[in-house]
């Protein structure tokens, strides 16, 4: 029994999932980035959005496991719409060589983007057909 226990804790090929709390205190800070260029961009699924009160929780999945990925978020004002509107791009730094199956929710703050006398801007979201429409 101890052997068997001692194979399937080294099992490589492993599912994680990390989620955080679901309440806007944990929420990762969004920088402002008017340009998207120089952002890098490991590979990474985007399995879901949702918003949690003034939060984006972004769930993804990665290659890793271990220690060393980390998630930002980045935004910019889109001028080519009429509503207000932001681009949003979520950057992965993956340096994390484990290969095990990481499903992952990240909380995103998005009072930075709030717009001064509206109560609405749609989040322009990289790689998603549907703009995400944040209510403040």
């Amino acid at each position: 029994m101890l052997f068997s226990l001692l194979v399937f804790a080294c099992n490589p090929s492993k599912h994680t999932t990390i989620d955080p709390p679901k309440n806007t205190g944990n929420c990762q800070q969004i920088t402002n980035k008017p340009d998207f260029r120089d952002i890098r961009k490991d590979p990474y699924q985007l399995l879901s959005t949702n918003l949690v009160g003034d939060c984006l929780e972004l769930k993804v999945t990665y290659s890793g496991g271990c220690e060393g990925a980390r998630f930002e978020l980045f935004y910019k004002q889109a001028t080519d719409l009429r509503e207000p509107s932001v681009h949003v791009l979520l950057g992965f730094t993956d340096e994390d060589h484990c290969r095990s199956i990481v499903e992952k929710s990240l909380l995103f703050d998005l009072t930075p983007i709030q717009h001064k006398n509206q109560n609405k801007v749609q989040l322009i979201l990289d790689g998603q057909a549907e703009p995400i429409l944040y209510t403040y």
